[in-house]
């Protein structure tokens, strides 16, 4: 009785983890198909433009895309018929379902009431009145509809035939769209602005303190000033470059000394900050604003905020002043704390994020496992022609030209950026393939490595998978460029 119980309870987890496993994939189908609805003629005249047609592409990914840029040069009314069928003939010759759609669409859309003639039934009267009904009958139909009839009767019946094949066209409700950089910008500032208190402030520490490169992400700072410490950090921040003036590391000493005359609980943290080894060029804003004062930083310190005894540095000298200077602000260093703006990237990230990406991301991974057998040298086009066949990739870049520093020098990286029909969006979105490259062999005594780095090949390649930030245009330029350059 007790085996039946726990049998059937699995049953009843197995079920409910199937429903929820299709419950999940309904959602994904529902969201992937809000922007998109079913082509017929009666909502034919809502469609304004071709590619708002879902199996044809701005960025050709065939020859019927190619062809039809060409086509789409010529205006309607232009006299120039031999052309037009001949570059819709050779549409038609393709014998692709792309072209059978295109040429079915173009002949049974209507013609809208309103005198609004938009770019796709202007594309639609070209197909109609330069033979499409004549190509889908001699490369659709093989021929059986007779042309020695009247035109209208010829018309219904390739239509008719053509409707039995039951060609199932979808189009965009909304052209999707980029994301464009200036929102992502404004994202940002509005961020500082506000200056919005952190839920979790992070402590800030010589470990972490890589992540501080806006020196408003200090949360004792103000992009709005508050106090006589903010007012002159927005005028350091904001100030031309004083090193090309005369006497400029005066203006520099008037404005610090300004902010450690105020003895205040902000000035003691940013002097003590200014203190750091730890500050580098990597914290750029930071770096910049700190730089000057670093060697100067003990004088300050001892004036205003030195609690120790009274030091002559005449007698002692300048090294060991400023060692028991810090040494005594260092036991009762402050507490700063960081809130991190949100960088380009995780702006780009929120406003991209849908249940869809996950599908796409898998559809995609799926592809590159499937060829992880190959050399990254060799497989290039080949990963690019199987990934740009999916129906939601637009435009797809492998990147083995465009070179990528990073920290673990011990994998070799090859990404391969995208961009991505999302609902209403499009979305660029970069896949990472990682195989290793140099291998470490030894042991680690402390810090200190003892052992030989061997180059160690694999033939599969590690997958990952990351968001990106708008890069595909810059990664085709970059590369463009280069391929010119290695040319002449």
């Amino acid at each position: 009785m007790i085996n039946f119980k726990i049998k059937y309870s699995n049953l009843l987890f197995l079920i409910k983890f199937f429903l929820n496993v299709i419950l999940w994939h309904s959602c994904i189908a529902q969201a992937q198909t809000a922007n998109v609805n079913l082509f017929k003629e009666e909502n034919s005249h809502l469609i304004e433009w071709p590619y708002q047609l879902t199996f044809i592409h701005e960025l050709p990914k065939n020859k019927v895309d190619s062809v039809l840029i060409q086509l789409l040069k010529y205006a309607y009314h232009e006299e120039i018929g031999l052309v037009k069928y001949k570059l819709l003939e050779e549409i038609a010759a393709t014998k692709t379902h792309e072209a059978f759609y295109l040429l079915y669409a173009g002949c049974v859309t209507k013609l809208r009431s309103d005198n609004y003639f938009p770019p796709f039934q202007q594309l639609c009267y070209t197909i109609k009145n330069n033979g499409g009904l004549q190509l889908l009958n001699n490369y659709f139909l093989n021929g059986s509809v007779e042309e020695s009839g009247s035109e209208k009767n010829f018309e219904e019946e390739v239509v008719s035939k053509c409707k039995k094949m039951k060609p199932v066209i979808h189009y965009y409700l909304n052209m999707p769209q980029e994301i464009d950089p200036e929102s992502i910008t404004q994202d940002i500032q509005q961020f500082r602005v506000q200056n919005k208190p952190c839920k979790k402030p992070e402590l800030l520490t010589k470990k972490n303190l890589k992540k501080v490169k806006q020196i408003y992400e200090l949360t004792f700072l103000h992009e709005q000033p508050v106090n006589t410490v903010d007012s002159c950090v927005r005028f350091l921040m904001d100030s031309i470059d004083w090193r090309v003036k005369k006497n400029w590391h005066l203006v520099y000493d008037s404005i610090w000394n300004r902010i450690a005359q105020t003895r205040s609980t902000e000035a003691f943290q940013l002097l003590y900050l200014s203190s750091w080894d730890e500050v580098s060029p990597y914290n750029e804003y930071l770096y910049s604003l700190t730089n000057w004062v670093y060697s100067r930083v003990d004088n300050y310190l001892y004036t205003y905020f030195y609690q120790g005894k009274k030091l002559n540095i005449d007698s002692i000298g300048q090294f060991k002043f400023r060692t028991k200077v810090l040494f005594d602000i260092n036991k009762r260093a402050p507490q700063i704390y960081i809130c991190d703006e949100p960088s380009p990237q995780e702006v780009y990230v929120k406003k991209t994020k849908s249940p869809e990406l996950k599908s796409i991301d898998r559809q995609i991974i799926r592809i590159i496992k499937r060829n992880s057998r190959l050399t990254v040298k060799h497989s290039p086009k080949n990963l690019e022609n199987k990934i740009r066949q999916l129906p939601f990739v637009q435009e797809v870049k492998f990147g083995d030209c465009y070179e990528v520093l990073d920290i673990e020098t011990t994998f070799n990286y090859v990404r391969i950026y995208t961009s991505l029909v999302v609902g209403e969006k499009l979305v660029e979105r970069t896949y990472s393939i990682k195989n290793r490259a140099l291998l470490f062999i030894g042991i680690r005594l402390n810090y200190f490595p003892v052992g030989k780095i061997v180059r160690y090949h694999t033939k599969k390649w590690r997958y990952a998978s990351a968001y990106s930030f708008p890069t595909l245009k810059a990664v085709k330029e970059y590369c463009e460029n280069k391929k010119n350059k290695n040319e002449k």
